[in-house]
């Protein structure tokens, strides 16, 4: 299997932050841009959360949203710093889409450096903020997360 660098979100102690980290042949695009930009657009007044920071871009406040609920919901064991989330704001148009991943390229996580398997996806809807998840779903359906 053939290594990429990759820039992937990881939300670590309550802060987003970006980390480089390796990630599979696999991955997607989203993984392999820088930090720039992000923004894909919501409706205004979504309700995706946010931390304050007047200029955070929706790709911000959906992956901390996203690991915020990762948490409150105990949906993985994994520390903070062993998690990253790859977020995709072009898939729908009405969704924001974010893998929740392993991350390998922390070395006290463990793993293969080369690799940054998917646990799974949360899906956030772009007007109310709702999310669902494919979390333990043998064939990939989406259940809904709790508020």
């Amino acid at each position: 299997m053939t290594s990429k660098l990759g820039w992937v979100r990881a939300v670590g102690g309550g802060l987003l932050a970006v980390v480089m980290l390796l990630a599979c042949n696999g991955c997607t695009r989203s993984q392999q841009r820088d930090q720039g930009g992000g923004g894909s657009g919501a409706a205004k007044g979504q309700a995706v959360p946010s931390t304050g920071a007047a200029a955070q871009s929706d790709e911000d406040r959906t992956v901390l949203a996203v690991s915020q609920a990762v948490r409150r919901n105990k949906l993985v064991k994994l520390a903070d710093e062993c998690l990253s989330y790859e977020f995709d704001g072009s898939r729908s148009k009405d969704e924001f889409f974010v893998d929740v991943r392993e991350n390998h390229g922390n070395p006290k996580c463990g793993g293969d450096p080369n690799t940054s398997p998917r646990l799974f996806t949360v899906r956030v809807s772009k007007e109310t903020g709702e999310m669902s998840t494919d979390e333990n779903s043998a064939d990939g359906e989406f259940h809904p997360l709790p508020r």
